[in-house]
């Protein structure tokens, strides 16, 4: 904790931020070494993510500027209207994706789901509702 204090300090406004991740890599770490301790910890998670400022997605901070509502309804769209891998970058910035963005963006977003249940749970959701994969 007194490096991390330290860090605050010499580190300005990002200080506070650093500190918190600490705390959660802490919690963490306990968490894996008590029996039954994972409920908790979520739990324990949630609060120190509030402290960090503002309600996050829980799929997670948006990616170039897509957020993973933005990037879901651009899935659903390229799965309701068919359209074909060439034509999927212009639909994507169509739909307001920068440009030459969305290969890189798509990918990123598609690594948040194969990790966070929540965001994979809600991507499945969507998919369903318009028979996509």
């Amino acid at each position: 904790k007194a490096k991390r204090k330290a860090l605050k300090k010499a580190e300005g406004p990002l200080g506070p931020v650093r500190e918190h991740v600490g705390d959660l890599r802490d919690i963490t770490a306990a968490a894996k070494a008590a029996p039954g301790g994972l409920r908790d910890t979520a739990r324990t998670w949630k609060q120190e993510v509030k402290k960090l400022g503002g309600e996050s997605h829980p799929a997670g901070d948006p990616v170039e500027g897509v957020g993973f509502d933005d990037w879901v309804e651009i899935r659903v769209g390229l799965s309701r209207e068919g359209i074909s891998a060439g034509e999927e970058i212009a639909y994507a910035e169509r739909q307001g994706v920068p440009s030459g963005r969305w290969k890189a963006i798509n990918s990123i977003w598609g690594q948040q789901i194969a990790w966070n249940m929540t965001a994979k749970s809600m991507y499945e959701q969507a998919m369903a509702e318009v028979g996509g994969q």
